[in-house]
């Protein structure tokens, strides 16, 4: 326990104490409070009859420190999740309540909360030194790097360093493409166009599209198929005839 002895002389005020007085009180305080100025401290007041002295204990606390070692599990990688092991950080005082979890992608590379409000309680693993959760909600044939944010109740503390990177497994696509419609042909002729897929939502390598179509009147007959390859960046259309 660190001990520390106050006295009053202007030379300490003007380093690291601010001095405080009111109309029913002074006094004085530390300026940047940090832990490490955690301690007890004794005050004293001297004059040429006699010498006073008070203590009291001092206990700084703040917000959690920095959430290190974050890692991803190889083997529970999914097409749409995987588990998260990471380091619990100092809690400065005031125990970690909550974590949040975010993530980038190499195709969609800002950072964006994946995860949220974690208890603390339920991430613990191995003696709460290590935690862990998994993750969900991402997409296939993606590469993730994610950080990690603790809370307690003074607040957040800052985010850890990313992770190295993880791909998810690729899959069929999950969403289709919208937009889909039709006209400004010449007789005879249609074009169908639609909006492509964001990359980062193709699920894997080699995306194309299959365009059914059929006359509007013709409900009881089968579809007809077109095949497209080609992947752009704007609308795309097909031409019937």
């Amino acid at each position: 326990m660190r001990s520390y002895t106050l006295r009053l002389f202007a030379t300490l005020m003007k380093t690291v104490w601010n001095k405080v007085k009111t109309s029913t009180r002074q006094g004085l305080y530390i300026r940047n409070a940090n832990k490490l100025n955690s301690g007890r401290y004794t005050c004293i007041v001297e004059n040429p009859l006699e010498t006073v002295t008070g203590s009291a204990q001092l206990t700084i606390i703040s917000t959690p420190g920095e959430v290190s070692g974050v890692y991803g599990e190889d083997s529970t990688i999914t097409t749409t999740s995987i588990r998260l092991r990471w380091l619990a950080p100092p809690d400065n005082g005031s125990p970690v309540t909550k974590y949040d979890i975010q993530a980038f992608s190499n195709l969609d590379p800002e950072w964006k909360t994946v995860a949220s409000d974690i208890p603390d309680a339920t991430a613990n693993v191995d003696a709460e030194l290590f935690k862990a959760a998994i993750v969900t909600g991402l997409l296939p044939d993606n590469n993730y790097n994610f950080r990690l944010i603790a809370y307690n109740a003074l607040g957040n503390g800052p985010a850890s360093l990313q992770s190295a990177s993880y791909r998810t497994l690729s899959s069929p696509p999950t969403k289709a493409p919208t937009g889909v419609g039709g006209g400004g042909g010449t007789v005879g002729v249609l074009s169908i166009i639609w909006q492509p897929l964001h990359p980062s939502e193709h699920g894997g390598r080699g995306i194309g599209y299959i365009v059914y179509w059929r006359k509007k009147s013709d409900s009881d007959v089968r579809w007809f198929k077109l095949t497209n390859k080609r992947s752009p960046d704007k609308y795309q259309s097909l031409v019937i005839s």
